[in-house]
């Protein structure tokens, strides 16, 4: 398997992020189904492809495969000596399981810091759309209070504005937490 990754920065609320990569390459609307539905001809990165094999098809074997593209950037980014704790952000859609929370807690193992699932979302907040999301301010709340500062490595599978990740950053800067770190496995093209 090819473990080549095009991490990128990202800007936000947060003190310092990055998205590993891009979740496709290219995808072209090919017609439509019997449905009217439009299918598309997609091709992922090779992260994007094991990702959306976990997240969309509860291939849950595939998150071996995701971390051999992660563990080598958390080895190199040394940012992360100063992480008190890994948290994942909160879930839109109910699952099986929840990929964001699942990576957090193997990134934990790697790093060696405690996972803690501190955030949820009060509402439905699942649709993509950049007009809903928003809306998204006051939906996301912390359940557990850190009785002192910390810093916070927040975890995401797949993000297309960072609205959800500011809005969880800003509920944690506004419950003690002192400073966040983001990664999320991958970004769409948006």
């Amino acid at each position: 398997m090819n473990v080549s990754i095009n991490p990128e920065k990202v800007e936000g609320f947060w003190d310092e992020g990055y998205t590993l990569d891009r979740h496709t390459k290219y995808s072209t609307c090919i017609g439509y189904d019997d449905n009217g539905h439009p299918m598309f001809d997609t091709i992922r990165t090779g992260l994007g492809e094991v990702l959306y094999k976990f997240k969309y098809q509860g291939n849950h074997e595939k998150l071996n495969d995701i971390m051999e593209f992660v563990v080598p950037f958390l080895r190199k980014w040394n940012t992360l000596s100063s992480v008190d704790f890994v948290v994942p952000a909160p879930f839109s859609k109910n699952r099986v399981y929840h990929p964001a929370n699942e990576i957090a807690k193997r990134i934990s193992g790697v790093i060696g810091k405690p996972y803690e699932d501190v955030l949820k979302k009060t509402t439905n907040t699942e649709s993509k759309d950049l007009t809903e999301k928003s809306q998204i301010r006051g939906t996301i709340v912390i359940i557990k209070k850190p009785r002192r500062p910390h810093n916070i490595l927040l975890v995401d599978d797949l993000i297309a504005s960072g609205t959800t990740l500011n809005e969880c950053t800003r509920v944690l800067k506004s419950n003690g937490c002192d400073k966040i770190f983001v990664i999320a496995m991958t970004r769409t093209n948006k």
